[in-house]
């Protein structure tokens, strides 16, 4: 027989071997843990105040009933919200965090494509993995999609891309071209500026229309297949002392020192 602990706020039902259902008295809500981690919500849907003690979150704990969700308020005894812990939940609209936050890993939020809001602590270590990816309504006017440094997507409609200025990193797949219809925007030129020292894998892979990049000496790491099929990009001068990953760059394009 199971455990039940009646608390001022919840009902705690305990079910062996470190799981505890979490019953909130005032929401239709329920939350399942394991060492104090959620492994799976249960509800409605709709805006969720996650209970002050969870200390992570499962990376499918939102998977069934977390599709609903509008908005999520992350409690205080979180300082790390893992891979892909709320990955393609297209409704979700407006995360709060708290300071304690200092990691997030990599495609924690990609595909939340309706995510305008969230508050990400600056001195939070932020993946470049995706973690961004797909948000298209955190874009700026530009069409860029930035946090903490990292530019994660672009969206605009020029074809002369100037990257903006505090960028310090490009993450994985940030401009790779994703074309619906020959009538969509294809990237001719992309300007990088000094400070920005980190383009990953894959930033600009299939942009078939690319022809010239400006990379400057900040940058001192290229990641894999960087600059992949771009059949246009016949030349690109990187600085002398950048570190690059294999294929980072098209066999087309003729790659050079300075």
């Amino acid at each position: 027989m199971h455990q039940i602990v009646i608390e001022n706020d919840f009902i705690r039902k305990y079910l062996g071997k470190d799981r505890v259902l979490l019953i909130p008295k005032d929401t239709p809500d329920a939350f399942l843990l394991e060492k104090n981690m959620l492994c799976k919500y249960i509800g409605a849907g709709g805006t969720v105040v996650l209970p002050n003690g969870i200390t992570g979150i499962h990376r499918f704990a939102f998977l069934d009933d977390g599709k609903r969700l509008k908005s999520v308020t992350l409690p205080n005894s979180m300082t790390r919200i893992g891979r892909g812990t709320f990955r393609y939940l297209e409704e979700l609209e407006s995360v709060t965090l708290s300071d304690s936050v200092t990691e997030i890993e990599a495609g924690a939020f990609c595909g939340c494509i309706r995510l305008r809001e969230i508050n990400v602590p600056k001195h939070a270590r932020v993946s470049g993995i995706e973690t961004f990816r797909d948000c298209h309504a955190l874009a700026d006017p530009d069409g860029f999609v930035i946090v903490n440094g990292i530019l994660f997507d672009y969206i605009g409609s020029n074809t002369n891309v100037t990257v903006p200025d505090g960028v310090r990193v490009i993450g994985v797949k940030a401009f790779t071209e994703r074309r619906k219809s020959d009538n969509d925007r294809q990237i001719v030129s992309v300007t990088i500026p000094n400070g920005v020292t980190r383009i990953e894998a894959y930033a600009f892979d299939k942009c078939e229309s690319l022809a010239s990049v400006m990379i400057p000496k900040s940058v001192s790491f290229i990641g894999r297949k960087a600059f992949a099929d771009c059949p246009n990009l016949k030349r690109l001068a990187i600085p002398a002392t950048a570190a690059v990953e294999g294929e980072a760059f098209s066999k087309q394009t003729h790659v050079f020192r300075y």
